[in-house]
């Protein structure tokens, strides 16, 4: 299956060494507006997005830019009949990715968005688990030092939608929609918010919390789910899952589970490919589902 990627940055990078390594993908062609990032690619290479879409024939299309920019290039993509993977969020505001959702309905395009943590291998591990628990409570932390790639969005746009659709991932599998957000923030060192605060109420009674923070001196990425028979302990980062299970006695017993280690950008991609040609969305991110993360993580403004 024939792809185009556009933006050669941090994430975009990442993308390409995914696509090169699959065997289901050929990228045919990249773009970005620097040219000193299209030097060493074993493709086409273009800096001009239209020009990529004139000349080449490809079933779908990476988009790979700052937020920012992502309705203006999906548009352009979604108009010319190609399959649309964009990384998160979707869009810059929840009006833009309604734009981007629609498009892809009126021009029969499947799309889906990058949320990376879908697939990984830690939560991959305890998700098919999870299908039959009963959900009380989950709460996710995302914490590192402040980083110096970040220049248009803040702390919740950048690591809390990452939880914000884990969580509404999970709480899928109880049909529990959001009933109410709330948020608090503050920044101390960036002009939009670098540590965040998240409570989330679902319909069916379960709540949530995320706290996201770029004032740490280390990293973590933890998910943790009180559960009416188990509780989960998913860490992200070091891709390790333990579930604490309830004993007759009140004690419980602590069982590490399997995690496969597999590569998840590779995964994924494959993943929408095979989307595209099945039609089977299996784990990924749905256009949908990524305007959700995006409203519920601008909602609890």
């Amino acid at each position: 299956m024939k792809a185009a990627l556009i933006g050669l940055g941090s994430m975009g990078k990442n993308h390409y060494n995914a696509a090169q390594d699959s065997e289901n993908v050929e990228l045919v062609a990249a773009v970005d507006c620097d040219k000193n990032n299209l030097k060493n690619i074993n493709c086409s290479a273009y800096t001009d997005v239209d020009e990529m879409l004139s000349k080449e024939d490809v079933d779908f299309v990476i988009v790979a830019t700052p937020t920012s920019t992502h309705s203006k290039i999906a548009k352009k993509i979604l108009c010319s009949g190609k399959h649309l993977f964009i990384e998160k969020p979707i869009a810059y505001n929840a009006i833009e990715a309604q734009e981007i959702v629609q498009l892809a309905l009126e021009n029969n395009c499947k799309g889906a968005v990058g949320h990376i943590e879908r697939f990984n291998p830690a939560m991959q591990a305890v998700l098919p688990s999870l299908e039959g628990e009963e959900i009380i409570h989950c709460s996710a932390s995302r914490v590192s030092p402040f980083p110096k790639r970040i220049a248009d969005v803040g702390v919740k746009m950048d690591l809390g939608i990452h939880d914000m659709d884990l969580l509404n991932l999970i709480m899928q599998t109880q049909s529990g929609a959001v009933k109410s957000c709330r948020s608090v923030q503050n920044n101390t060192v960036h002009d939009q918010e670098d540590t965040s605060l998240y409570m989330i109420k679902y319909s069916n009674g379960a709540t949530a919390s995320i706290l996201s923070s770029w004032m740490m001196p280390f990293q973590e990425r933890m998910i943790k789910i009180i559960a009416k028979s188990c509780y989960y302990e998913i860490d992200l980062l070091n891709l390790k899952v333990n579930r604490f299970r309830h004993l007759e006695n009140k004690s419980y017993v602590v069982e590490p589970m399997f995690v496969r280690r597999e590569d998840a950008l590779r995964k994924q991609l494959n993943s929408f490919a095979n989307y595209i040609k099945t039609d089977k969305i299996g784990y990924l991110c749905s256009l949908q589902d990524g305007l959700t993360a995006l409203h519920h993580i601008t909602q609890g403004d």
